[in-house]
């Protein structure tokens, strides 16, 4: 949607609570207005639009025992962290960020391991190579990219158009696949050939069930 700049004359103290709810939604004051005024027109903005998107894949995240909500949805994103059974535990964060500028629903999901370990930052690495390559493989048209400790996926804006709910679901689906089959490549470590064949065995039934997203 085209946005323009416009004046508004209004009252200090309406200003004052508006702000405090923008940011409590993080919000800006502008993008507060316009939710207010979306609700009470019945209007759905890429704003409302990317809200309900995250919305759904929290509510279908919330369910998972192995994830845990850090950040709630606001602001165009949230975060979700999960442990792996490594020494000391390890936290795995998950950063989902959307935008919907062009009109259609898209955005990326920042996996990142918070430490320092050498041979930890190894494994990860080896896992996100072996996850790469089976989705290149498997599905193609993807961009992501690995650093160290680091794995970012794009989610492209689909080939069809797709509800804010259907693509809540597609990125929730994704996600939980995601951790179960890096928590259980960490579970196999030593017996990587093994963890390899079931990740693909889940991927493909993933690809099946028809809830992928690009």
């Amino acid at each position: 949607m085209k946005k323009s700049v416009y004046s508004l004359v209004l009252i200090d103290d309406l200003v004052e609570q508006l702000d405090h709810a923008a940011y409590a939604r993080g919000l800006s004051r502008s993008g507060m207005i316009n939710e207010i005024l979306a609700d009470y027109l019945s209007v759905v903005t890429p704003e409302r639009q990317i809200q309900q998107t995250l919305d759904t894949a929290r509510d279908l995240l919330d369910s998972v025992d192995a994830l845990q909500l850090v950040a709630p949805p606001s602001g165009g994103g949230m975060v979700l962290r999960s442990a792996l059974r490594y020494k000391y535990n390890p936290t795995v964060r998950y950063a989902i960020e959307l935008s919907g500028a062009s009109g259609r629903l898209a955005g990326r999901l920042r996996v990142q391991l918070r430490t320092r370990n050498e041979t930890l930052l190894c494994d990860a690495e080896s896992f996100f190579t072996l996850w790469d390559g089976m989705e290149r493989r498997l599905r193609g048209g993807i961009q992501s990219a690995i650093e160290p400790g680091r794995y970012t996926r794009f989610f492209l804006p689909q080939e069809r158009e797709m509800a804010a709910q259907e693509f809540g679901e597609g990125i929730a689906e994704y996600v939980r696949l995601f951790d179960g089959c890096l928590r259980l490549y960490f579970k196999n470590l030593g017996s990587e050939q093994n963890a390899a064949a079931e990740i693909g065995r889940r991927y493909a039934a993933w690809l099946k069930a028809g809830k992928s997203i690009l």
